[in-house]
């Protein structure tokens, strides 16, 4: 608590400086927004950098996960430090039942399919995600492994002690695999089910991109993560072997929005930047190059990832998702593990 605490005060003490001096172009026009983003860092420097080259605005950022994104606005809310947050739909949803998202429809919203977009304009849709397992190819050959392909294949004795996931309090990943099973098995019989394969978990992780490189390393013989994390795995010299169950794998929608009473000056520009993101160049630079699957219509995908209408994922109650986070998280806390031995 005490190391988070630290974090938190460096992440503030980064973003005031900022808020404080602030960039101007030679007109005294702001020239900069600043953001909290989930996204890995190799992602999020890409983006900004990336949007910096088209527009010259700059983007100064903090990283964090998505359960300290929310708790960080939370903190802020009478002071909001930075004008936009990246992260699920469904934590973003929660957080604008809060107070803290301020709504907004960009000119090129109409780019995204309709069941992509908010009527509240609460979040703006930005990538999908999969969740898939990842296994370790030499731990599947060496002890005979039959490729997992059903979430019941996990609770099998050869994988006790063998699986990583992310904590749903402390993830966006993994919340979105919580409510996922939720919405396919039903609450109770979810719990019920993470329960029993608490047994079978070595290491849950803070974060949700870890279960794929503790896969990748050999520390886990099978990582729950979204397949663009276990393909750039893949992509970095590691040997993982991915599947989906076959009853169906959670997904999510990652989202953009803005907060609100964010720094007044810099709101334009981050607004200018979640319509350059969610426009077809900047959807197919960064899916492509990332793997994560787009969310504009027009966007081409070059790299040989399977098409979201292609694969075989639960329908989620996104309602029911955002309005029962909290107590979710709290269920699985009380009932399966608590997020204090989470691996950093």
């Amino acid at each position: 608590m005490k190391k988070l605490r630290i974090v938190f005060a460096v992440a503030v003490c980064l973003v005031s400086t900022v808020a404080a001096e602030g960039l101007s172009d030679k007109n005294g026009k702001s020239n900069s927004f600043s953001a909290y983003m989930a996204y890995q860092e190799d992602e999020v420097k890409f983006l900004f950098d990336e949007f910096t080259k088209d527009t010259g605005i700059q983007v100064h950022f903090v990283r964090l996960s998505a359960g300290e994104v929310f708790t960080r606005m939370q903190a802020e809310k009478e002071n909001p430090r930075v004008n936009l947050v990246q992260m699920s739909i469904d934590t973003i949803a929660a957080a604008a039942k809060e107070g803290l998202i301020e709504s907004f429809t960009p000119s090129n919203i109409q780019e995204l399919p309709k069941e992509l977009q908010d009527p509240n304009g609460s979040w703006i849709a930005h990538s999908i995600s999969v969740l898939c397992f990842a296994s370790n190819e030499k731990w599947v050959k060496e002890n005979n492994i039959v490729l997992p392909k059903s979430w019941d294949d996990l609770l099998k004795p050869e994988f006790k002690g063998n699986v990583s996931v992310a904590h749903p309090g402390t993830s966006g990943v993994a919340y979105a695999w919580l409510s996922g099973l939720v919405s396919l098995m039903g609450e109770n019989q979810a719990l019920a089910y993470m329960k029993k394969l608490d047994k079978s978990i070595v290491q849950y992780t803070k974060g949700g991109a870890a279960p794929a490189r503790m896969a990748g390393l050999g520390e886990a013989g099978v990582g729950l993560c979204w397949s663009s994390d276990a393909i750039n795995t893949i992509n970095s010299g590691y040997s993982l072997l991915i599947t989906y169950p076959k009853e169906g794998s959670p997904y999510e929608i990652t989202g953009l929005g803005l907060i609100k009473n964010g720094p007044s000056a810099d709101a334009e520009n981050a607004k200018r930047f979640i319509e350059w993101a969610i426009g077809k160049k900047g959807q197919e630079l960064f899916g492509n190059t990332f793997n994560r699957l787009p969310v504009n219509k027009n966007a081409a995908l070059t790299n040989g990832a399977t098409p979201f209408a292609e694969l075989n994922t639960i329908k989620v109650d996104r309602k029911f998702a955002s309005e029962n986070r909290s107590r979710l998280i709290q269920r699985f806390v009380n009932e399966v593990r608590s997020s204090d031995n989470v691996l950093k």
